[in-house]
């Protein structure tokens, strides 16, 4: 049982003791599980590590579902955070779904990669047999959409404008590496569900990419093709993590989020059937698309009643909450410039996620751009978390 491509004992040693260790809690603390299904890279043999002193660190987290013969409250599963801390990881992702809703699970990647691309520890694997989807094809062509505005999300998220002039500490930079590089993969990933081509595999992904744009490059954006040499490379680190590969790291990262701008930006345009004036008219044009959305309304309401209180939850804003935050979101990564901070859309991403979070300090009280754009970037980050992605 390999979790990377490297076959090496003492990496299957240490992954193979920390999802035993997982899957154990999980077991003692949720004891109606019907399954227990291990996804991502590393439960498909392409998880990306690292050696340090002899050791094996984990890039990124390990991501588990269990499926459930009772239905459960989402919550925060508590010995998430002691169990990453141990692993030396960022997190281990859990969560749970209802048995009975699987024959209900959306056309989404997610339930394309548990069906098809996860491994199980624990219980029945049949149950799986029961979400609907049945092959890449029959993916929602516009959820890559969703994919890279949550890449976007990670990448900004981490970053400090500071580092446009001061290198930050090692470990941060190998993180904010290896976001970016999950940046750019999701830029191509994007593309690919776009013509029902999107795969579980790193490895055939970038094989689908290349066909693609061999075959029909008519069809493609006009940035593809740059698009492809750095989703080659992003491949090969994903897969052996090599961080002298990324040296720079703010060329990285400028790179990365000039890929999500426009990746996102076109995605949209092919889902909406609309189009945007340049970058900076994305964020209107996907407002003015976006409509109300009385549901959308009622649950972030609903969780910002809960997080802020009654008098600061029912807000009035012209376009639905999960449309403003990823406008906002757009707009922020947008006032990154290689030469500073964009102050124009720096002060759009401000207005928008000031009509989601009223309690937010405006940031025309801080002098530096510097520090108004972290503090935006806070605001987005909390108004993020209780949005529908």
């Amino acid at each position: 049982m390999t979790y990377t491509v490297q076959d090496d004992p003492q990496i299957v040693r240490t992954i193979t003791s920390h999802i035993e260790q997982v899957r154990d809690e999980v077991l003692r603390g949720v004891k109606d599980t019907v399954a227990l299904v291990f996804m991502g890279g590393f439960s498909r043999g392409e998880g990306s590590v690292v050696r340090e002193a002899g050791k094996v660190l984990p890039l990124g987290d390990y991501d588990l579902l269990a499926v459930t013969r009772y239905p459960r409250l989402a919550k925060t599963w508590l010995p998430a955070a002691k169990l990453a801390s141990s692993f030396g990881i960022d997190h281990v992702d859990f969560g749970m779904f209802w048995n009975v809703l699987l024959p209900f699970a959306g056309r989404r990647i997610f339930w394309y990669e548990l069906k098809f691309g996860s491994r199980l520890l624990f219980g029945d694997g049949r149950v799986l047999r029961r979400i609907p989807i049945q092959a890449e094809n029959e993916i929602d062509p516009c959820d890559g959409l969703r994919l890279v505005f949550n890449r976007m999300q990670g990448m900004m998220r981490e970053f400090d404008p500071l580092f446009l002039v001061d290198e930050p500490p090692v470990s941060l930079k190998r993180k904010l590496v290896f976001e970016s590089v999950k940046g750019i993969l999701a830029c191509g990933d994007a593309l690919l569900t776009l013509r029902g081509m999107y795969h579980y595999s790193y490895r055939r992904r970038l094989l689908n990419l290349r066909e693609l744009a061999s075959t029909s490059p008519q069809s493609l954006p006009e940035f593809t093709l740059e698009l492809l040499h750095d989703f080659e490379k992003a491949t090969r680190f994903k897969l052996q993590p090599v961080f002298a590969d990324y040296d720079n790291l703010l060329h990285v990262w400028l790179l990365a989020r000039t890929h999500l701008l426009n990746t996102i930006r076109y995605c949209w345009e092919r889902c909406s059937g609309r189009g945007a004036e340049g970058l900076a008219g994305f964020s209107q044009a996907f407002l003015k698309s976006s409509g109300y959305g009385l549901l959308d309304h009622l649950a972030y309401n609903g969780l910002a009643m809960a997080k802020f209180g009654l008098s600061r939850a029912f807000l009035r804003p012209d376009a639905s909450p999960s449309a403003i935050v990823h406008a906002a979101l757009f707009d922020l990564a947008l006032a990154i410039q290689p030469d500073g901070i964009n102050e124009e859309a720096l002060g759009e991403a401000s207005r928008l996620v000031a009509s989601l979070l009223p309690h937010a300090t405006r940031t025309s009280r801080l002098r530096s751009p510097i520090a108004q754009w972290v503090q935006v970037r806070d605001a987005v980050n909390e108004a993020w978390s209780i949005s529908r992605k």
